[in-house]
C-alpha cells in the first residue's frame, strides 16, 4: 500500500531494539530497485540521530539534494526556484521554499518516496516543522520512531506498531547457536535443549532484538555446560538498561588488555559523536584501528599495536557494531546510545 498509492503516509512505532532501523534499510533497498527502473519515481531518506542536532533546514535540504541528484526533472524545478530566491537577494532557501520545492517535485513526478528513520530523535520543533511540510508535499512518507503518542493525531496516516515476532527471535537464536562454536559444543546432539533455551530467551527478550542480542553475547561468553546456560539465563536482567549494566560488568571482568580496548573504544565513540556535525568526516574502520594503536603514555603510533576489528567488537561484548555510514563506508558505532550517552 505504501509503495503503490500516491500520498500514502505510514508511521511505524516500536520500542528500542525492535528492528525499526533494519526495516527502514530494507524498505530503502526495495524502493531503490523501483526508482532504478523508472525516471518518474524518486527516493530520498534520512536517518535522524540525536548526536547530529539537526535544524529544521537540515533535513529538507538533504532530501532535496537527494531528489535532485541524477534526475533532470527535479533538478530543473529546484534550479528555477533557487534562481528566483537569489533574485530576491536571499542566499539560502527558507523552509517554506523547500516545502514548495518538494510539492512541485511531487506533482511533477509519478511518485516520490521519503523515508525518515528515528523521528523521535529530532527535537519537537523539528518534528512539528517536518510533519507540517512533508504531509503537505503529497509525497509517500515512511516514518519510523519510538512510540510518540503526541503525534498519533497526524491526519491520513496509517500507524503501525512494531514488535519483533517470537518466530523471528527464535530464528536468530538458532542461527547464533549454529554459528558459535561455544554454544554449538554445549548443545551438540541436544535439539530439545536448544529449543528450550530458545523459548526462554524469547520470553526474556519481550520482542526486542537488541535485548536478545546482548543476552546471547553474555551467554556465549560465560557458560560452559547446559546447566550453566540456564542458570546464567535466569540471572540475566530483563530490562534494557539493566542488560546494558550487566554487559558493562562483563566487559570489566575481562583481561586488562580487553578492558582497555573496550573503554578506549567507548571513550572515542562518545567523544567523537558528541562533536559530530554535518561537516565532520566520520571515522572509517581503519581510522579507528589507528586511533587505538596510539599509546596513551607517549602519544606515539606503533603499527604493531593495530587491533583487528573482530577483536575490538569481541572486547565490546555486543555494545559495538560495524554499520555502513552516511558517507558510504563502514564505521564502528554504538549498538544503542541512550544508556552509554548518559
Amino acid at each position: 500500500m505504501f509503495a503503490a498509492k500516491k500520498g500514502t503516509i505510514a508511521w511505524v512505532m516500536g520500542m528500542p531494539g525492535s528492528g525499526k532501523t533494519i526495516l527502514a534499510a530494507i524498505a530503502i533497498e526495495y524502493l531503490e530497485k523501483i526508482t532504478s527502473i523508472s525516471r518518474d519515481v524518486a527516493l530520498a531518506f534520512v536517518f535522524i540521530r540525536y548526536n547530529k542536532r539537526h535544524t529544521l533546514q537540515d533535513i529538507p535540504s538533504s532530501l532535496l539534494a537527494q531528489l535532485v541528484e541524477g534526475n533532470d526533472t527535479t533538478c530543473t524545478l529546484v534550479h528555477s526556484l533557487y534562481s528566483q530566491t537569489v533574485a530576491k537577494v536571499r542566499v539560502e532557501l527558507l523552509e517554506s521554499d523547500m516545502t514548495d520545492a518538494l510539492k512541485r517535485i511531487t506533482r511533477a513526478l509519478g511518485m516520490v518516496y521519503i523515508v525518515l528513520d528515528g523521528m523521535d530523535e529530532a527535537s519537537d520543533q523539528v518534528k512539528d516543522g517536518l510533519l507540517e511540510g512533508l504531509v503537505r508535499s503529497g509525497a509517500n512518507l515512511l516514518i519510523l520512531s519510538w512510540p510518540l503518542d503526541l503525534y498519533t493525531h497526524t491526519p491520513n496516516t496509517l500507524f503501525v506498531s512494531m514488535q519483533a515476532q517470537t518466530e523471528d527471535i527464535g530464528l536468530y537464536v538458532a542461527d547464533r547457536i549454529e554459528r558459535n562454536s561455544h554454544l554449538k559444543a554445549i548443545l551438540h546432539g541436544k535439539p530439545e535443549i536448544a529449543e528450550k533455551l530458545s523459548s526462554r530467551i524469547k520470553e526474556k527478550a519481550n520482542g526486542m532484538f537488541l535485548l536478545e542480542k546482548l543476552q546471547m553475547e553474555l551467554l556465549m561468553s560465560s557458560c560452559n555446560s547446559v546447566n550453566s546456560l540456564f542458570k546464567g539465563l535466569d540471572k540475566l536482567p530483563s530490562g534494557i538498561d539493566e542488560m546494558y549494566q550487566a554487559t558493562l560488568e562483563q566487559i570489566d571482568a575481562q583481561s586488562e588488555e580487553d578492558v582497555s580496548i573496550a573503554h578506549r573504544t567507548f571513550i572515542c565513540l562518545l567523544h567523537y559523536f558528541n562533536l559530530w556535525n554535518i561537516d565532520t568526516h566520520p571515522m572509517s574502520l581503519e581510522d579507528f584501528q589507528y586511533y587505538l594503536a596510539v599509546s596513551f603514555k607517549d602519544q606515539a603510533f606503533d603499527e604493531g599495536n593495530l587491533i583487528p576489528i573482530p577483536l575490538i567488537l569481541s572486547a565490546c561484548r555486543g555494545l559495538g557494531a560495524v554499520v555502513e555510514g552516511d558517507w558510504g563506508f563502514l564505521e564502528l558505532r554504538f549498538i544503542h546510545k541512550y544508556f552509554l550517552s548518559s
